[in-house]
């Protein structure tokens, strides 16, 4: 076991040589000690205004070419830690079905509306599209699963218009990895832009890699402890694909936060916009139990998610409404998508 370790902890040295200066892979900035600035609240008595969006979803049910999902999307506004008195959200019902139209296989995706007023609206997509494929097969339908909650969210941004806040922060890159979704954020933005609003994005993790192949994470939280910085922040910068919109930073927004997080901000913010979004993020981070993660996008995610006990409920009703010989097939169907629950459930 000793020799296993030892070859384990060998192959990882490398992650612990980091060079000088770097560029991350795909982006456009040199990163070295001199890009990483201090972050200190600039303005304490002008804090801007955020409204945080998120959204979670449960499966009801789960086929190999089918599904239903329950999903819901939240927005609040906040300044500093104090929550202001505004929120919505809405509740819709995504039907995700593989069909097949004049030889074409498409997903299909319906959406039955619950509560609130729904933003989304019915999604066609090319299972051969290649922003859904998975490798040389058909579309992967987790893919395709995930386009109604995500383009609700991105919508839902026109809702946090009524906030009046300064920044909108949604869960998440701002990156657009769906078909057809650069032309919605394009619109989005320019909307934001004209109702005087900046649309930003915060990511828990990031995959972002320098070009030797090493996590930036690991890179410029080495390079801030070299500089004894407690907040900082670290312009990546543009990346390379076209499907970008937004500037991206890396920030730490507390002393006490264990990680620094991805920071994505429109590309028209410039640098006075995000220095009062950073302003704005750090008087938000201060809560006792994840410091340096803004309590709006915590918030947000509270009441976004939704539970097991409601898509069970949904999921009784469906099944109480189908005959014997249709539950029996139903129940084929999806333990086809999903065995591996049986072994879970096992004892070791």
């Amino acid at each position: 076991m000793d020799e296993l370790i030892d070859q384990i902890v060998d192959s990882f040295r490398q992650y612990f040589k980091f060079p000088a200066e770097t560029v991350a892979h795909g982006f456009d900035e040199k990163l070295c000690e001199g890009n990483i600035s201090k972050a200190d609240i600039r303005c304490p008595d002008d804090i801007a205004a955020i409204s945080a969006i998120d959204g979670g979803s449960n499966m009801v049910i789960r086929m190999p070419t089918a599904a239903v999902v329950f999903n819901r999307v939240y927005c609040n506004k906040y300044v500093g830690m104090s929550r202001q008195d505004f929120s919505d959200y809405c509740e819709f019902v995504s039907i995700t079905k593989l069909v097949n139209e004049g030889g074409r296989m498409l997903f299909k995706t319906e959406i039955v509306p619950r509560k609130g007023i729904c933003p989304t609206s019915p999604i066609t997509v090319d299972a051969e599209d290649i922003a859904i494929k998975a490798g040389s097969q058909g579309g992967d339908l987790n893919r395709a699963l995930a386009m109604a909650r995500h383009f609700a969210e991105l919508r839902f941004i026109r809702r946090a218009f009524a906030s009046k806040a300064e920044f909108v922060i949604m869960d998440g890159a701002l990156y657009a990895a769906y078909p057809k979704e650069m032309e919605e954020v394009s619109t989005i933005y320019d909307e934001a832009k004209a109702a005087g609003t900046t649309v930003a994005g915060l990511s828990k993790s990031t995959t972002i890699f320098t070009e030797e192949g090493l996590p930036v994470a690991g890179y410029l939280d080495r390079l801030a402890d070299r500089r004894g910085l407690g907040k900082w922040v670290a312009r990546i910068g543009r990346s390379r694909e076209w499907a970008y919109r937004a500037t991206v930073y890396y920030a730490k927004l507390h002393e006490g936060a264990e990680a620094a997080f991805r920071l994505d901000l429109f590309e028209d913010a410039g640098e006075e916009g995000l220095r009062r979004l950073l302003d704005a993020l750090q008087a938000n981070s201060k809560y006792a139990y994840f410091p340096g993660y803004p309590l709006a996008l915590i918030d947000a995610h509270q009441n976004a998610k939704v539970s097991e006990y409601e898509v069970k409920s949904i999921k009784d009703q469906i099944l109480d409404r189908l005959d014997q010989s249709d539950a029996r097939t139903f129940d084929i169907m999806e333990k086809a998508a999903s065995p591996h629950g049986i072994l879970d459930k096992m004892g070791a």
